[in-house]
């Protein structure tokens, strides 16, 4: 039986708060900056704060490549982040001499200073699709992210890395369809209003309120947030997403608003 001694792991780059590499190991490999690292995870590593995260551990050295090559496909094609991963993982199961790709870095990479086309991405993620991904079917329990709950600075930077990227067709469509059932008394919330009001309601308008040291201090909807710090809907509106200066921001009533001096509310 093999050894379960192998984990997953990523990289984060703190600037950002997202991940730029995922891995497979054991021992302290995760936390190598230099042995077998390219030079794009190598030019992150010395110019920002990163942080490491085990994701899965306890595992199987076939079970940490399934893992990797999952992790990989979803923070690169469904999150779309920026990954310093040269390949899609998994190629590490046949390792050291017998790896058709060893000793093949830098200038003797057939990847070498090559940006695959969109053709080639989109069968890259073809190929990791429906039952072809070794993770295909694993839901519920035997997903590797059950039972994990994303912290909420994560949360907002998958939110914001969504946005503004277009939906298909067939994905409006399935909208467009899903909302028809949801009408009325055929919605689940349904008289139950008072449990999804303000932030509850999914439909809110978030509103992310940063403190003096750049903290999250607060996400609530427009009224909990202009409520909380005293401050109007107008005001909340016209001060969004600018760091606040009472000097420069208000021209009467400074003193009333000190409390949110330095203070940033996003939308």
């Amino acid at each position: 039986m093999s050894e379960r001694k192998y984990y997953v792991y990523e990289w984060i780059r703190l600037d950002t708060n997202e991940p730029f590499y995922v891995g497979k190991g054991c021992g302290n490999r995760a936390y190598h900056t230099k042995k077998g690292r390219n030079a794009k995870f190598k030019a992150i590593v010395n110019h920002v704060d990163c942080a490491v995260v085990i994701l899965m551990d306890n595992l199987t050295d076939e079970e940490a490549y399934q893992y990797e090559v999952w992790f990989i496909n979803e923070y690169r094609y469904v999150y779309g982040f920026d990954l310093a991963n040269m390949d899609d993982g998994g190629l590490g199961a046949v390792s050291g001499k017998l790896n058709s790709m060893y000793g093949r870095k830098g200038y003797l990479h057939p990847n070498y200073n090559r940006k695959p086309s969109e053709e080639t991405r989109l069968k890259m993620s073809l190929s990791r699709t429906g039952a072809r991904n070794p993770m295909y079917g694993k839901r519920g329990e035997k997903s590797p992210l059950y039972g994990r709950k994303a912290t909420l600075e994560r949360r907002l930077k998958i939110s914001e890395a969504l946005k503004g990227k277009p939906k298909s067709e067939e994905h409006r469509r399935k909208i467009s369809e899903l909302a028809k059932t949801r009408i009325g008394k055929k919605n689940s919330n349904y008289g139950n209003g008072h449990k999804i009001a303000g932030s509850k309601n999914p439909s809110a308008i978030k509103v992310i309120v940063y403190n003096k040291s750049k903290e999250i201090e607060f996400v609530g909807c427009k009224n909990e947030v202009a409520e909380k710090y005293n401050i109007s809907l107008y005001l909340l509106n016209k001060l969004r997403n600018k760091v606040i200066n009472v000097e420069r921001d208000f021209s009467r009533e400074k003193e009333k608003y000190r409390h949110i001096d330095g203070y940033e509310f996003k939308m």
